[in-house]
């Protein structure tokens, strides 16, 4: 496993937060490699893989539904991957298989990271329009409109599994999902659209004790990149909008009366809204 090191892609190398998922989930399927070698080298004789294939499952079981479920999908895919010798050589070929299968993934999440605006096609909506990744499974997934846009959502929530699933730090999240949009042009009837979106969540602890939330936000709309910054400290709201697009930043400075009231009624005050230009993607906190 130290030889493979030599070639843990560029793509993951020059991301810290992909560095952590890396370290974090190439350990945890090797563990679970290893509990189905172990049986696997018992049943040898017989030359079959239930044994193994089992084993795999139970060995998941403890680390949580999610965790199990992305672990055993690597571990099987090596489990069921050819490869001849002996049982040590066979175990470090499909151990191979196991970690550049979550290479691929990883490195993959780094190409799609910066693709925002990408969409897919549901045979549902939500109310509020703003579904997340977090709370889809495979009842969601199979409501996708054909097995194009189901493949690549289920893609968007497994990479979304695995970057969430490496904490470091309690007070920071990372996440995204998509939302539905709302426009009188929108078709009333199956399929919606469903663009892809991100997010960042950092808290900390302000003045006596209260917690300061910031969501960083970025989507496009209509295909230009729009970041939202919430700064939030209960009960109170700030809500800020950074585009290059004059007509939407307009549009935009127009809704702080659309949300106020909804936003009392939840129990928030909206004491700023402001929108302006700025490089996207910038650190606009100044």
């Amino acid at each position: 496993m130290f030889a493979l090191e030599q070639h843990v892609p560029l793509a993951i190398l020059q991301n810290p937060q992909l560095q952590k998922a890396e370290w974090a989930w190439k350990l945890l399927v090797m563990q679970q490699l290893t509990a189905s070698f172990s049986a696997l080298n018992d049943d040898t004789e017989r030359g079959t893989l239930s044994v193994g294939s089992r084993q795999t499952e139970q060995a998941g079981s403890s680390n949580g539904d999610g965790q199990a479920d992305v672990s055993r999908g690597f571990a099987e895919s090596a489990l069921h991957s050819p490869a001849v010798g002996s049982a040590t050589s066979l175990g470090m070929e499909r151990a191979e298989v196991a970690v550049r299968k979550l290479w691929e993934l990883l490195a993959d999440t780094a190409a799609q990271s910066d693709k925002l605006g990408e969409s897919v096609d549901l045979n549902f909506k939500t109310d509020p329009p703003l579904l997340p990744f977090a709370s889809m499974n495979r009842e969601t997934i199979a409501l996708a409109e054909n097995k194009h846009d189901a493949s690549r959502l289920q893609a968007w929530v497994l990479q979304d599994r695995m970057l969430a699933g490496v904490l470091d730090n309690p007070y920071e999240r990372m996440g995204g999902g998509v939302f539905f949009p709302t426009s009188h042009v929108q078709s009333q009837d199956p399929p919606y659209q469903a663009v892809k979106w991100k997010a960042h969540r950092q808290t900390r602890i302000g003045a006596a004790g209260k917690l300061i939330h910031r969501i960083r936000l970025e989507m496009e709309v209509q295909g230009r990149p729009l970041t939202c910054i919430v700064t939030a400290q209960r009960p109170q709201l700030f809500v800020h909008f950074v585009s290059d697009d004059t007509r939407l930043l307009s549009h935009l400075k127009r809704g702080e009366e659309v949300v106020s009231q909804p936003l009392r009624a939840c129990g928030w005050e909206l004491i700023g809204w402001t929108a302006g230009q700025g490089v996207h993607g910038e650190d606009v906190d100044r």
